[in-house]
C-alpha cells in the first residue's frame, strides 16, 4: 500500500475499533445498574461508579499517553504491549457479569477494565497517526470521530433490544469482536514507515494549555447538549417511544461534521475551522434552548452535532500537530497530546454525570440555566479562539 491507501486503511481500522470500543461502553452502562444490584451495592451508586470510571480514564489516558510516547521513542513500536493490555481489558470485560456475585470483585474488575481500556484510546490513535503525514492525519481523525458517532447513534437501539438479554452474552460477544480487532495491531503498525516530528512542521493552531482548556469547554457543552438537554426537549412534543430514533440525530450530525472538517480546515485553517464548528454548535444550542417545537429540537440537536463533529475532528488534528512540533529535546509527543485530549473528554463526561447526580437539573434555578449552558460554553470556546494569536506551546 502506498500514497493515501495506507492512511485510509488505518482510518477504517481505527473507526471500526472505536465503534466496537464505544459500543462496549454502552453495553456496560446499560447493565451496570443490574450488576450493582446483584452485587448488593444498590442502583444509587451507579452515577458515582460512572464518575469513578471517567476519573480513571482521565488519569490513565495521560499515563498511557506518556508511556506510549516513551515506548515509541525508545523502541519505535508499541503494538505488542498495546495488544497485551487490550486483551487483558477484553478478559476483564467478559468476567464482569460473573464478578457481580461479589461487590469487591465486581468493582475490581470494573477498575481493571477501565484502566486497561485506556490503552485503546490515546496510544492507539497516536500509533496509527504516526503512519500518516500531517496532511493525512485529518482522515485518521475523521475515522476516530465517525467510529464514536456511529456507536452513539446505535446506543438507544442497543438499550431497547438488550433489556431482555442476559448480560453474559453481549459482554462476551463485544469482547470477542474487540479481541479479534486487536490481533492485527502489529500488522497495522508495520504498514508503512512512521513519520517523525520535524523542525519545519507548521505551528499548531493553539498552545497546549489553551487548546485543552478550549476543548474542555466544548466537550462539556456537547455532553450537556445531548445527555441533559435532548430528551426533555423531545419529550415535550413526542412520546418516550420516539426517543429511539430522535436521540441518534445528534450523532448523525457528528458524523456529518467529521466529513466537513477536512474541507473547512483547508479553506479556513485549523483555528478558524475550529471556531466555525464551535460557533455553529453554539447557534444550534441557542435555537434548541429558546425556540419551542419539535422542529427546533431536532434542528438544534442535529446541527449542534455537526458543529461538535467539526470541532472534535479538528481537535484530534490539533493535538497531533502539537505533538509533532519541535521542542522538548526533539521528542515526538503525539501520544502524550492525544492522552491530554482523551483526558479532557473524560473530565467533561464526569462533570456532566456529576451535575446530573447532584440533582441540579431538577432545581428550578438550574433548570432554567442548564438548557443555555451548551450555547454559552460553545460560544465561549469560539470567542476564546479569536483572542490572541496562535503561538508555540513551548
Amino acid at each position: 500500500m502506498t500514497g493515501t491507501a495506507t492512511p485510509r486503511a488505518l482510518g477504517g481500522y481505527l473507526a471500526l475499533m472505536q465503534f466496537v470500543f464505544a459500543s462496549s461502553w454502552t453495553i456496560y452502562a446499560i447493565y451496570l445498574p443490574g450488576l450493582l444490584e446483584t452485587a448488593g451495592i444498590g442502583k444509587a451508586a451507579v452515577p458515582w461508579v460512572l464518575i469513578a470510571d471517567q476519573a480513571l480514564f482521565a488519569v490513565f489516558d495521560l499515563v498511557f499517553g506518556a508511556a506510549a510516547a516513551r515506548g515509541l521513542a525508545a523502541y519505535g513500536r508499541i503494538a505488542p504491549a498495546l495488544s497485551g493490555v487490550a486483551l487483558l481489558s477484553c478478559a476483564a470485560f467478559v468476567a464482569l457479569p460473573w464478578g457481580a456475585a461479589h461487590a469487591g470483585l465486581l468493582l475490581a474488575l470494573t477498575a481493571l477494565w477501565v484502566v486497561s481500556s485506556a490503552a485503546l484510546r490515546a496510544p492507539l490513535f497516536a500509533m496509527l497517526s504516526r503512519h500518516a503525514t500531517q496532511s493525512q492525519v485529518g482522515w485518521i481523525a475523521a475515522a476516530t470521530t465517525v467510529g464514536m458517532a456511529l456507536a452513539g447513534a446505535i446506543a438507544p437501539w442497543l438499550g431497547s433490544i438488550l433489556k431482555s438479554v442476559t448480560p453474559a452474552l453481549p459482554f462476551a460477544l463485544s469482547s470477542l469482536v474487540l479481541a479479534a480487532l486487536v490481533l492485527p495491531l502489529a500488522w497495522a503498525e508495520r504498514l508503512r514507515p512512521a513519520t517523525t516530528a520535524t523542525a519545519d512542521a507548521p505551528a499548531p493552531a493553539f498552545g497546549a494549555p489553551r487548546f485543552f482548556a478550549l476543548l474542555l469547554f466544548a466537550a462539556l457543552a456537547a455532553q450537556l447538549h445531548f445527555h441533559l438537554a435532548a430528551a426533555p426537549r423531545y419529550l415535550a412534543d413526542h412520546p418516550a417511544a420516539d426517543l429511539v430514533w430522535l436521540m441518534p440525530l445528534f450523532w448523525i450530525g457528528v458524523a456529518v461534521g467529521c466529513v466537513l472538517a477536512a474541507p473547512l480546515r483547508r479553506a479556513l485553517g485549523p483555528r478558524r475551522a475550529w471556531l466555525a464548528g464551535c460557533a455553529v454548535a453554539a447557534a444550534a444550542a441557542m435555537i434548541h434552548a429558546m425556540l419551542p417545537g419539535s422542529a427546533s429540537a431536532m434542528f438544534g440537536q442535529a446541527t449542534g452535532g455537526i458543529g461538535w463533529g467539526v470541532a472534535l475532528t479538528l481537535a484530534f488534528g490539533i493535538a497531533d500537530s502539537l505533538g509533532r512540533s519541535p521542542g522538548h529535546g526533539g521528542q515526538d509527543r503525539r501520544a502524550l497530546m492525544a492522552g491530554g485530549l482523551y483526558a479532557m473528554l473524560a473530565v467533561a463526561t464526569l462533570t456532566r454525570i456529576g451535575i446530573n447526580a447532584a440533582g441540579l437539573p431538577q432545581q428550578p434555578d438550574w433548570a432554567v440555566l442548564l438548557p443555555l449552558l451548551p450555547a454559552l460554553l460553545w460560544g465561549g470556546a469560539a470567542s476564546a479562539s479569536l483572542a490572541g494569536r496562535a503561538h508555540s506551546p513551548h
